[in-house]
């Protein structure tokens, strides 16, 4: 009994293998099409892009390059502000844990 379900171990593990080999050549083929049609639509754009509309694009870019830019330095601005208010907080718990100190050695 032990040399048979050896037997069907070995099958089913062949058949994974198998299976996975499979799957391996499907994402690959599907890759390859993938970039294949990526350069097709590249290629198309390229050559019907003329100057003027490659212009427009520069501008446009531009355009989004300086709202990133813009929204970049908002994040960090606010992101500065957080931490100061953060900072201010500690600081102003940490005067009260003094306070409080120097209080109770004043009632000693």
């Amino acid at each position: 009994t032990t040399s048979a379900s050896n037997s069907e171990m070995h099958s089913s593990f062949a058949e994974i293998q198998s299976d996975s080999h499979f799957l391996e050549n499907s994402i690959y083929q599907n890759t390859a099409q993938l970039i294949i049609s990526y350069l097709k639509m590249k290629k198309m754009v390229l050559l019907n892009m003329v100057t003027p509309l490659k212009f427009r694009l520069l501008k446009v870019k531009k355009m989004i390059l300086n709202v990133v830019t813009l929204l970049k330095f908002r994040l960090i601005i606010i992101s500065y502000l957080k931490m100061k208010k953060m900072v201010l907080n500690v600081i102003m718990v940490l005067l009260k844990i003094d306070n409080r100190f120097s209080e109770s050695e004043e009632n000693d």
